[in-house]
C-alpha cells in the first residue's frame, strides 16, 4: 500500500497521522493471503494447501481487522483455486477455494461491513487439466466509516513476467481509489511488485515501481 503510507513489509498496520476523529486521519492494513503452495507442484500442493487452510486464515484475518478496524484493506494474491484431478485417475482430494467472498463472508460473520473497491486480475495458472488458480489485487473499505469515490486504477503493468509454460502467465498489477474519510479525500494504492531474486527481476520491479 502506498500514498501516505509506509509498508513495513509484506502485511501490517499502516497510519496517517493515526488520531481519533481527526479528520485527517486513515488507517490501512495490507496483507498478502498467498495461496500457500506452487501450484506447478500438483500433489504437493494439495497437501500445502490443506494445511495451510485459508478458511482458517481468513477468521483469524478477520479478527484482527476487527481488533484494528481500518478504513481500508489492501490484499495481494487474493486466489480463486480449483484442483480436480479425478477426471485423470488420481486419487486426491478436490480442492475449490475463493479468498475474497471467504474473507468477506468471514468479516461480515463478526459484524463487519467491508466491501469491495476494486480489483485487478493477475497470474492465471492452469498447467495440468482440472488445475487452475487465478489470482487478483483488491481493495477493501469499511463502509461504515469511509465512502468509496472513483476507482483511479485497476490494471496490469506493461512490464511483466509473462507466460512461463503453458497455461502458466505470471502477471502483476495495481488498484487504485479514492476514499472520502472524515470529510477529506485520501487516495490508495494497493500493488503487489514482482519478487524473487532471479537475474533481472530487480529492474523489472524497478519499472513495475516507476510506472
Amino acid at each position: 500500500c502506498m500514498d501516505p503510507m509506509t509498508d513495513s513489509g509484506d502485511g501490517g498496520l499502516f497510519s496517517a497521522q493515526e488520531a481519533a476523529g481527526s479528520t485527517r486521519s486513515i488507517s490501512v492494513i495490507s496483507r498478502n493471503l498467498y495461496v500457500g503452495a506452487d501450484v506447478d507442484r500438483v500433489i504437493g500442493a494439495i497437501a500445502v494447501v490443506q494445511a495451510t487452510d485459508f478458511p482458517a486464515r481468513a477468521h483469524a484475518f478477520a479478527r484482527e481487522i476487527e481488533r484494528q478496524r481500518p478504513h481500508v484493506v489492501g490484499l495481494q494474491e487474493v486466489s480463486r483455486l480449483d484442483i480436480d484431478l479425478t477426471p485423470l485417475g488420481i486419487p486426491a482430494p478436490v480442492i475449490h477455494q475463493d479468498f475474497l467472498p471467504t474473507l468477506l463472508q468471514a468479516l461480515a460473520g463478526r459484524g463487519l461491513d467491508y466491501r469491495v473497491a476494486a480489483t485487478v486480475q493477475n497470474t492465471t495458472a492452469a498447467p495440468l487439466p482440472g488445475v487452475s488458480l487465478v489470482d487478483y489485487d483488491a481493495l477493501l473499505y469499511d463502509a461504515r466509516r469511509a465512502d468509496a469515490g472513483p476507482v483511479l486504477a485497476a490494471r496490469q503493468f506493461q512490464q511483466n513476467i509473462g507466460t512461463v509454460a503453458p497455461g502458466v502467465t505470471i502477471l502483476r498489477g495495481y488498484v487504485a481509489a479514492e476514499f472520502r474519510v472524515g470529510g477529506r479525500s485520501h487516495t490508495v494504492l494497493n500493488t503487489h511488485l514482482e519478487s524473487g531474486s532471479a537475474p533481472g527481476l530487480d529492474l523489472l520491479r524497478a519499472a513495475q515501481a516507476t510506472e
